[in-house]
């Protein structure tokens, strides 16, 4: 029986013919943008139960997102670990010699090497980008080219089968009649624009508010990846000769809405006024948005760390959205998903068509980007934590984007130091080359926690209590009596980048609950003039009443001053 699927499958792959493989490479500070273009077609056989097998060019545990379209349709894939790749299933409506156009954009983290690896204060640190010229595909391609954007003109060495443009910062290559599974390897060594500044943790506090506004609060644990600074330091050298070296990192940059108000920036010391906001496209309402450039106190060079939060408050129109236009903007099933209602769990479990779109409405839908605001920057591990409003109940959530089908999964848990074994176990086992891995560095700056004994779980590690269903951790704010039903998401190699993942979630609030606030406010101003005239009235009482016999004798009223 295993001969014969073997072969089924080997006749399927056999069967499909690359005509045309086109990549795009694209570095933005410690992360790769690859965007492919492949057309393909079937020689001898109906799609009929057909996949496509899509390798991945780098170690899972370097990738934030994957996305697949056919002729602009989403595409579902598996991902099988083993092989480190994506089982992509094909549409069973394409003819048999008819040329489809497989579109897919990946996103890999912590990619470049820095070199060297450990530099002073007057030498210069590059990076290193390592590759394959061609891709690492199971089928004949007939043409395969890639174009590499490296953004400088600073350019230290490189493979001789690429074509180098340094006044456009880019290379590229062509290769023709490219067999199954080869791999012909590049690297351009070159001063990276920007810093490798990485997030090794941070944490987005979003409390959801109907009355009044919300509040969006970012803790942040940075780390400047790049080639490490040995020896002396000299401040006053820096002062006098400000350093050219692009490895140092100088400032954040973070993308928040445009309605943004109360900005504070802060770290362990206290307030910091480095600070400064830009407005960009403030006239449009749907690509408007203010840029926050935060200055440390000090520069970050290689290896160096520090942690700092900053908040703002927003209106609830940044996060509320048309329930309509966030069911059909992917129909994919998403790769998470979570509900107060048991059945609609079982559904999304069994069902491989599943589509929120056929669920029922709730009176509230909110979309809320699970990514940091801090834009291009790779986070180790990202947590969100969203609190909800006081009375929320049939709760529904899920990631809505390509995601990244699960390689990379959405975990809703109910303390964020609960560890991921399985994510631990791939991060131990990366080894590129003889000398330790970059991302292995990276990974011992994380704290990985043991894991917590909280009885059944399920799907994505949520826990289960008596009832069936996750109810999350309550918080409380300002005048909160009941408690705000918190929910915790963890995401590893988290990046704002357009098309990443935000979390969909819906819930019904009472109508008791959107003036409860003010009432309970009136109601205690109520009982404080109540109270104020019932005592005014007993002072009076004391005064004149029996007990006023009982005052001491000594005790005289005091003398009244006749004025002239």
């Amino acid at each position: 029986m295993f001969v014969l699927i073997s072969l089924v499958c080997q006749s399927i792959l056999a069967s499909i013919v690359n005509d045309d493989i086109k990549r795009e490479f694209d570095v933005k500070g410690d992360a790769l943008f690859i965007r492919y273009t492949i057309d393909f077609h079937l020689e001898d056989q109906k799609p009929d139960g057909a996949f496509y097998d899509f390798f991945l060019e780098y170690p899972v545990v370097k990738l934030s997102m994957v996305s697949f379209t056919l002729n602009g349709l989403p595409l579902q894939a598996t991902f099988v670990e083993d092989e480190n790749m994506y089982r992509i299933q094909l549409p069973k409506s394409i003819d048999g010699d008819e040329t489809v156009t497989l579109h897919a954009n990946v996103i890999y983290v912590h990619v470049l090497e820095p070199r060297p690896r450990q530099h002073t204060q007057d030498e210069t640190a590059f990076v290193e980008l390592l590759g394959s010229l061609v891709f690492p595909s199971p089928y004949p391609t007939t043409a395969d080219s890639i174009i590499v954007h490296i953004h400088t003109d600073t350019i230290l060495s490189h493979s001789e089968e690429l074509q180098i443009n340094q006044d456009k910062g880019r290379c590229k290559s062509s290769n023709g009649d490219v067999e199954p599974n080869t791999k012909i390897p590049f690297s351009i060594r070159y001063a990276n624009p920007s810093p490798l500044l990485t997030i090794s943790r941070y944490t987005r506090d979003v409390t959801i508010s109907h009355g009044t506004d919300c509040h969006v609060e970012e803790t942040y644990g940075v780390k400047n990846a790049g080639s490490k600074l040995i020896g002396e330091f000299n401040k006053f050298k820096t002062m006098v000769t400000p350093p050219s070296d692009s490895n140092i990192v100088r400032k954040y940059n973070l993308n928040i809405p445009k309605s943004s108000t109360n900005l504070y920036y802060r770290d362990e010391i206290g307030n910091i006024s480095t600070s400064t906001v830009h407005a960009f496209n403030w006239e449009s309402n749907q690509t408007g948005y203010l840029e926050m450039e935060l200055e440390p106190r000090f520069h970050l060079w290689g290896g160096w760390k520090s942690t700092f939060y900053t908040g703002w408050n927003v209106g609830l129109s940044e996060f509320k959205r048309a329930r309509e236009l966030v069911t059909t903007s992917i129909q994919t099933k998403p790769s998470f998903f979570y509900s107060d209602e048991q059945s609609e769990v079982d559904s999304f479990q069994n069902d491989k068509s599943f589509k929120t779109a056929a669920l029922p409405a709730r009176e509230h839908t909110l979309v809320v980007p699970l990514a940091a605001s801090m834009t291009y920057t790779p986070a180790n591990v990202g947590i969100l934590r969203l609190a909800l409003p006081e009375g929320a109940k049939n709760v529904r959530c899920w990631a809505n984007g390509f995601g990244s089908y699960n390689a990379v999964p959405i975990e809703l848990v109910y303390d964020e130091e609960e560890n991921n074994e399985e994510w631990d176990k791939k991060v131990e086992a990366v080894r590129i080359g003889s000398e330790p891995s970059y991302w292995e560095e990276l990974a011992g700056d994380l704290t990985f926690y043991k894991e917590k004994d909280r009885g059944t779980r399920s799907l994505n590690g949520m826990p289960l209590d008596t009832e069936g269903s996750y109810k999350g951790r309550k918080t409380f704010s300002a005048m909160d009596y009941l408690g705000r039903r918190t929910f915790l998401f963890r995401r590893h190699n988290a990046i704002n980048a357009p098309m990443f993942e935000t979390i969909v979630i819906e819930y019904d609030l009472p109508t008791v609950f959107l003036a409860h606030k003010p009432l309970i406010l009136i109601g205690l101003l109520l009982l404080f003039y109540i109270g104020y005239v019932i005592l005014s009235k007993f002072a009076g009482w004391f005064k004149s009443g029996p007990l006023s016999q009982a005052l001491p004798e000594n005790i005289v009223e005091p003398r009244k001053v006749k004025k002239n």
